[in-house]
């Protein structure tokens, strides 16, 4: 059991790269990104292989379908908040490209100067 319950030095880690992603993406530095993304990257990880454990362990086993929903939707809403908070960084830090296609703005230029 202690297997299953001691990951203080992970999610110690995962705290500490949360709380750097944060205050570098307040302060618009560009490494925060990849802080940020590694967060989000473990954070996954160790709700995948928890569930994995739990799974193999019997855990799940006399849950109904419903129920079963029910003890995990939060987890699996707190993992696509950490996904599209990711996308949201990364799209933050490397905003799409112009469209190539598109017309540049006409130029007048007036022999009046402006004021």
């Amino acid at each position: 059991m202690a297997a299953r319950s001691e990951h203080s030095v992970l999610f110690g880690l995962l705290g500490l790269a949360a709380f750097v992603g944060a205050f570098g993406l307040l302060d618009s530095r560009r490494w925060a990104r990849y802080a940020i993304h590694a967060f989000t990257v473990a954070l996954v990880a160790e709700f995948s292989y928890g569930l994995y454990l739990s799974s193999t362990y019997g855990d799940f086993e006399g849950l109904s379908v419903g129920r079963l929903a029910l003890v995990i939707s939060p987890s699996l809403l707190v993992m696509g908040l950490a996904i599209v908070s990711a996308f949201s960084v990364h799209r933050y830090f490397n905003p799409p490209a112009a469209n190539a296609n598109a017309r540049p703005a006409l130029q007048t230029f007036s022999s009046q100067p402006t004021v």
